[in-house]
C-alpha cells in the first residue's frame, strides 16, 4: 500500500491509526465479522477460522406477504453427510449469516444428536420476502468454536416480542427452559416421568398422561412476565390420544372469562381458545370442529388477539374469527399450565413448540411457521457444501 508522509505528523497519524485499529479488533468479540475470499464462488467467507458452510433458501411461494424479524426453524436432519461429519458433536460451532456474508445472524441452537444426525436450531431472519427467495447460510466446522453465546436473542430481540418460547426438548421429567432466556418462566414437570419425552413435531415432544401430569410456571413470574395487553397471540403443535374428553392445552386463566389458553371442549364439539376480558360471551365464539381431528395426528394450533378481533387457527389457516372488545380481564396469582387447567382437564396426548408472543402475528406469519415446522423441506432447500 502506498501513502504519503508529511514530516513527522504524517508518522504519528499513521501509528495512532494502526493503534485504533488494533483496540477495535480487541474489542470486537469472537463473532466480528472478518471477511476474505472463499475458495469458491459463493462470496466473501465471513467466518475465517469457519471452514464450511451451506446456503438455505427459502421459497417465497411458501409466504404470503412480507414478514419482518421472523424465526425460522432449521431442521438438521436436512443437512448433507458431510455437515454431520464435519460438524462439532454438539454442533456448538454452527454459525448463521445472510446471503451476502456481511450481517450475522442470531441462532438458538436447541440440540444435536451426532449419532442420529438431527437436531433443532433457530436463527432470526430481518426479511423473508414473498417475491423473491431469501437464502442464509450455516457455517461449521471449527473444532475451537464455542456455543452461541446469545441464543435467546433470536426471540426477544425479534420485534415480535415473544414472551415465552418452549422448545419442550428436555426429558419428560426434566425442567424445559424457556427459550427467551427468562429463568423464572422455566416449566416445571410435575407427575411426569423421564419416558415421557417422545418424537415432536421439531425434535421432541412432551406426552402428557391425561391424569396428573402438567407442567407449571409460578404465579408471580407468570403476573410479572407472561400478561400481554391486548396484542396477543399464542401457538402449539398437538397430537391428542383420545376424543371423548374435556382437555386444557396450556394457558394463563382460572375461568372462561380471565386469562387465555388453549382447549379441547367436547361438549362443543371444538376446539377454542380464551380469551378472557370479563365477558362470558368473549371465548366461546371461535371454534374449530373436533369432529374429524384423529388421535395420533399432529396438528397445529393458534390464536391472536388485537384489542377488537379474536382470530383461530387451524393448521396455518384462519378457522374463524370474532369480535373481541376491550382488555384481557385476569385471574389471581395464578400459574401457567401446560397439559391442564388450574385444576383440572389434564390433557391427554403430546404438546411441543409452545409460543406466546405480545404481538398479534398475522395470518401470513402463523401459515409460514407451520409450514416451516411440519415440512421443512418444502420451506426451504439445503444447498451444496462449499470449503475454503
Amino acid at each position: 500500500m502506498e501513502r504519503e508522509d508529511h514530516g513527522n505528523g504524517g508518522v504519528v497519524t499513521v501509528r495512532f491509526f494502526a493503534l485504533a485499529l488494533l483496540a477495535l479488533t480487541a474489542a470486537a468479540g469472537p463473532h466480528f465479522p472478518y471477511r476474505r475470499a472463499g475458495a469458491n464462488s459463493g462470496g466473501p467467507w465471513l467466518f475465517p477460522d469457519y471452514q464450511r458452510r451451506i446456503l438455505i433458501t427459502i421459497d417465497s411461494a411458501q409466504v404470503d406477504s412480507t414478514l419482518t424479524n421472523f424465526p425460522v426453524f432449521i431442521d438438521y436432519d436436512l443437512m448433507p453427510s458431510t455437515f454431520h461429519s464435519n460438524v462439532q458433536s454438539d454442533a456448538d460451532d454452527v454459525r448463521v449469516s445472510d446471503s451476502t456474508h456481511v450481517a450475522e445472524y442470531d441462532i438458538d441452537n436447541v440440540v444435536y444428536d451426532a449419532g442420529a444426525d438431527d437436531g433443532e436450531a433457530w436463527t432470526c431472519l430481518p426479511s423473508i420476502s414473498s417475491s423473491i427467495d431469501t437464502g442464509f447460510y450455516l457455517y461449521y466446522d471449527y473444532a475451537s468454536a464455542t456455543a452461541y453465546s446469545n441464543p435467546q436473542d433470536v426471540w426477544d430481540a425479534t420485534g415480535s416480542d415473544f414472551m415465552g418460547v418452549w422448545h419442550l426438548q428436555a426429558a419428560g421429567n426434566a425442567t424445559q427452559d424457556c427459550a427467551t432466556g427468562d429463568s423464572d418462566l422455566d416449566l416445571t414437570a410435575v407427575n411426569l416421568e423421564s419416558g415421557d419425552s417422545e418424537a415432536g413435531i421439531t425434535g421432541s415432544a412432551v406426552h402428557y398422561d391425561g391424569s396428573n401430569e402438567y407442567h407449571q410456571v409460578e404465579g408471580t413470574a407468570v403476573t410479572s412476565n407472561l400478561r400481554p395487553d391486548t396484542s396477543f397471540s399464542m401457538s402449539a403443535w398437538i397430537n391428542q390420544d383420545v376424543t371423548t374428553s374435556d382437555d386444557f392445552i396450556g394457558g394463563h386463566l382460572d375461568s372462561t372469562t380471565k386469562g387465555y389458553g388453549l382447549w379441547k371442549y367436547t361438549s362443543g364439539s371444538n376446539f377454542r381458545p380464551t380469551i378472557g376480558n370479563g365477558s362470558s360471551t368473549a371465548w366461546s365464539n371461535l371454534n374449530e370442529p373436533t369432529s374429524g381431528k384423529s388421535t395420533g395426528v399432529w396438528y397445529h394450533i393458534a390464536v391472536t388477539w388485537d384489542g377488537s378481533t379474536g382470530k383461530l387457527y387451524w393448521d396455518g389457516a384462519e378457522a374463524d374469527s370474532h369480535s373481541v372488545t376491550g382488555s384481557f380481564f385476569w385471574p389471581g396469582n395464578d400459574d401457567f399450565f401446560l397439559g391442564k387447567r388450574p385444576s383440572h382437564n389434564y390433557w391427554a396426548g403430546l404438546i411441543d413448540e409452545v409460543h406466546v408472543s405480545d404481538y398479534t402475528l398475522s395470518a401470513a406469519w402463523i401459515k409460514a411457521e407451520e409450514i416451516n415446522q411440519r415440512t421443512p423441506g418444502t420451506f426451504y432447500t439445503v444447498g451444496t457444501e462449499e470449503t475454503q
